[in-house]
């Protein structure tokens, strides 16, 4: 069974810096091909998290991006003690807003807790936009 992971993107406003932030860390690492390492003081113990899930992110109390979790790395911190790196792919997938509150740290999240990813595009399906999806929401039509 698939388990996500869940943050709150610390110090980032929008969803578009996200992405530059993912951008701008992302490398091709000769193992695992292009990623995005994140630290975390403490190492996810279930397994299941590297059998499909994503890390989900927080921004301004709501759940907006979602990326693929490849790897997890255990990694010593600057002050010497234990951590770990949560390998993620450089691609950031919208989601469908959803509210949530922000924490320390991250937290496990169930797959049918996880809000849904926002099509995007100029598919016949339709077009969305995480502004658009924000402006359904507070008119309750989302």
């Amino acid at each position: 069974m698939t388990l996500h992971i869940v943050k709150v993107a610390a110090g980032i406003a929008t969803l578009n810096r996200l992405e530059e932030i993912v951008a701008q860390y992302s490398y091709d690492d000769p193992d695992l091909g292009p990623i995005m390492p994140m630290s975390s003081r403490n190492r996810p113990q279930r397994p299941e998290v590297l059998e499909g899930g994503s890390v989900y992110w927080i921004i301004k109390g709501k759940i907006v991006a979602r990326a693929h979790i490849v790897a997890i790395r255990d990694d010593e911190r600057p002050d010497g003690r234990k951590g770990c790196q949560i390998c993620i792919t450089p691609k950031v997938i919208h989601t469908v807003p959803f509210l949530k509150r922000g924490f320390q740290g991250w937290r496990y999240l169930k797959p049918e807790d996880a809000p849904a990813d926002l099509i995007t595009g100029d598919s016949e399906t339709g077009k969305g936009s995480a502004d658009l999806a924000n402006e359904l929401q507070a008119l309750g039509l989302l």
